[in-house]
């Protein structure tokens, strides 16, 4: 047999045992999320039906999730998910304060740099190296 036709066969072998491994792959991974959607586990039902509720109704099974989790009586659901929200809303503004202070300290050392390399580069370089480096433009 010559070297061509070695190739040849190698190649085929090859080729058919990798269709042969993808298929056989391919079955193992359908059967899977097929039992995995017939399972009773209450994360199962989420699946299409969380794409059709509204915000109201995501949040309202949301609480009910969580007031099942930490067994909470019905005395104790309003003033915790009143205290949780008001948590969350000053956690969001702090963060939303942070990422202004962040912004501002990058745009800072940015000038600085830019001004830097405005000794070598000309205007419409710095108008292209802003278009990929500045930190307001879509790039970044």
């Amino acid at each position: 047999m010559n070297t061509k036709t070695k190739v040849f066969f190698a190649f085929a072998v090859i080729f058919l045992i990798g269709l042969t491994s993808g298929y056989m792959l391919n079955n193992v991974v359908s059967t899977n999320d097929y039992r995995f959607e017939q399972n009773d586990d209450p994360r199962s039902d989420r699946g299409d039906q969380s794409r059709d509720m509204s915000s109201e109704e995501w949040q309202e099974r949301t609480r009910n999730r969580l007031a099942r989790s930490l067994n909470l009586s019905d005395n104790q659901r309003e003033p915790f998910f009143r205290t949780m929200q008001s948590y969350t809303t000053d956690l969001y503004q702090v963060i939303r304060n942070r990422r202004e202070l962040e912004h501002e300290m990058i745009m800072e050392h940015y000038r600085g740099f830019r001004d830097e390399i405005s000794a070598i580069l000309n205007e419409e370089q710095l108008e292209r190296l802003d278009s990929y480096l500045h930190p307001d433009s879509v790039r970044a």
